[in-house]
């Protein structure tokens, strides 16, 4: 299907209708920037949960990057006007789902925005303010967060918003009358515009120097931020961008700048109504700094994270360079080669010095001594009969995989009446050597007397499979075909590294549709119907940290 669909015979670009009806969040107002508080509090209820629909396809249009400096080091955006791809997808995907079609009004002409200025105004509501007449006429349908370095040097990021905007008078309009039923006129936020978007600032001058420096040079055509655009897989409906440069600018903020460290007390600490949350100067609560924090970010490049629709699937993906990196990456999960009637799986692989990396890491962020750290091994070691940190590798293998199989009774195990342990089809697969596997858990057992009760350990090919369940642990211990599967395919794309990754599968052996037939309301079960699988992983390309989640449907 072609993305550049005709539009109305007349130009004028279509109302684009959305998803509402939904629990409408609890606005957080502010006096001074009423505006920019239901924006942000708007932006984190779309992006997190994703609902919204297009009934009638235009040209994207410009994204709200466009009224963002280049310099800017923290970017936030929704776009519920995305190429048309991606509006395809959204209604292919959302229209399975009978309580997005018919209970959200995916058929019907409800307007998202509408929905969201009425959930944000629920609890403060403003008997002048009329969504059709003050806020319709002007609003569009994107809208970003963003932060740059402040005009000074100091005193932390500037925060802001770019709006799209239909009518610029309508919208100054708007804002004053949104501010004054805030509290007060005189406390409207600056306004300034540049092409489509309107720009929100604490003050007139703040919003004047940011749409002047945006003309000059905008984030849009800004490297940095294409480049983390495209590691995290492209354009989406929300995109978030972290420039190599915010952590230096936000620990400044917040007073973690090498050589603020020394004679901090709590009585350097404050803290305001407006933002109790908010690390400053003053709160007593505020978590104790370290020169870790910094340096923990030397080498970082920058960050991305993008939501979009993709083939049936909501899709996040990220990418971070740079990042401290605790956690080794490499040998072999085994996820692919579980049976492929398993309905839950989490797999990770295990390098051959993962323990030993591990302790190190601990023992420099603890602080301890080596010689404490001896001496905690040797305890160890004498509670357990094991040989550390040797044997800990060694019962790693080279990865593990916990799965539960489609067969499992989960209304059973949810209500409390599920059998004992023997005939509960979990268990934990790894790979490895049995030989040299199998003597290390004998050690646990041991070490764990009637605690380990009935545990089953079966050998297989290059594997060593351990659970309660006799018949399903000897069905671990074979090679399945788990990765075979195009649910499995489709939800964990990138799980041909080591990383690994979590797993379920709604359709195995219909265990979902079973558990949802359980419950009295009908509308459960056709609603799950659609759900296909879920797959999360996360990777290492060169000082790339990859992550991906997948909502697949059917």
């Amino acid at each position: 299907m072609s993305s550049n669909l005709p539009g109305p015979a007349d130009g004028s670009q279509p109302e684009v209708e959305y998803l509402g009806d939904q629990p409408a969040p609890k606005p957080r107002r502010s006096r001074r920037t009423g505006l920019i508080a239901a924006a942000a509090a708007g932006l984190v209820v779309v992006a997190g949960a994703g609902a919204f629909a297009v009934v009638q396809f235009m040209s994207a249009g410009p994204a709200p990057a466009t009224a963002v400096p280049s310099d800017a080091v923290v970017y936030v955006s929704l776009d519920l006007d995305p190429s048309g791809g991606q509006k395809v997808a959204a209604l292919e995907t959302l229209r399975k789902f009978p309580a997005l079609k018919d209970k959200l009004g995916l058929n019907g002409t409800d307007d998202l925005r509408k929905w969201l200025y009425d959930g944000l105004t629920a609890d403060n509501p403003c008997p002048d303010l009329d969504f059709g007449k003050d806020i319709d006429p002007w609003l569009g349908n994107k809208i970003a967060m963003a932060a740059r370095p402040a005009d000074s040097g100091s005193g932390g990021p500037v925060m802001f918003f770019s709006v799209q905007v239909k009518d610029e008078q309508a919208a100054k309009d708007g804002i004053a009358k949104i501010a004054e039923c805030g509290g007060s006129g005189s406390d409207t936020p600056g306004t300034a515009f540049t092409g489509d978007y309107m720009v929100v600032a604490e003050t007139q001058k703040i919003a004047d120097g940011i749409v002047a420096d945006a003309e000059k040079g905008s984030l849009a055509d800004d490297d940095g931020f294409h480049k983390w655009i495209d590691e995290a897989g492209g354009d989406g409906i929300v995109e978030a961008y972290v420039s190599a440069d915010a952590p230096k600018e936000f620990s400044e903020e917040l007073g973690l700048s090498e050589g603020s460290f020394a004679g901090l007390g709590s009585d350097s600490f404050t803290s305001t109504s407006a933002s109790p949350a908010v690390y400053r100067p003053g709160s007593a609560s505020a978590p104790s700094p370290t020169p870790e924090v910094l340096d923990a970010f030397k080498d970082f490049q920058g960050a991305a994270m993008v939501v979009r629709f993709s083939d049936g699937a909501l899709e996040m993906e990220l990418a971070a360079g740079g990042l401290p990196s605790e956690v080794k990456t490499g040998g072999d999960s085994g996820i692919e080669d579980l049976p492929s009637t398993t309905a839950m799986a989490l797999g990770f692989g295990v390098p051959d010095d993962a323990v030993q990396h591990l302790i190190d890491s601990m023992t420099k962020s603890s602080g301890m001594s080596q010689d404490e750290v001896d001496a905690m091994m040797a305890q160890a070691e004498q509670e357990t009969g094991l040989n550390l940190p040797e044997d800990l590798q060694t019962l790693l293998g080279s990865g593990l995989s916990v799965a539960v199989d489609s067969s499992m009774d989960f209304d059973a195990v949810m209500n409390g009446s599920s059998p004992d342990g023997s005939a509960l089809p979990v268990g934990v697969r790894i790979v490895g050597d049995p030989d040299k596997i199998t003597p290390v858990v004998d050690k646990v057992q041991s070490a764990l007397g009637p605690m380990a009760g009935e545990l089953v350990v079966e050998k297989g090919d290059g594997v060593v499979a351990l659970g309660l369940d006799q018949d399903y642990v000897a069905k671990l211990a074979q090679n399945g075909s788990l990765g075979d599967q195009d649910r499995f395919k489709a939800a964990l794309k990138d799980v041909g590294n080591p990383a690994g990754g979590l797993y379920v599968d709604f359709d195995a052996g219909d265990w979902l549709t079973k558990l949802a037939e359980s419950d009295s309301d009908p509308a459960v079960k056709e609603n799950v119907a659609p759900l296909d699988s879920l797959g999360v992983t996360g990777w290492v390309e060169g000082d790339v940290v990859h992550g991906s989640a997948r909502l697949t449907t059917d």
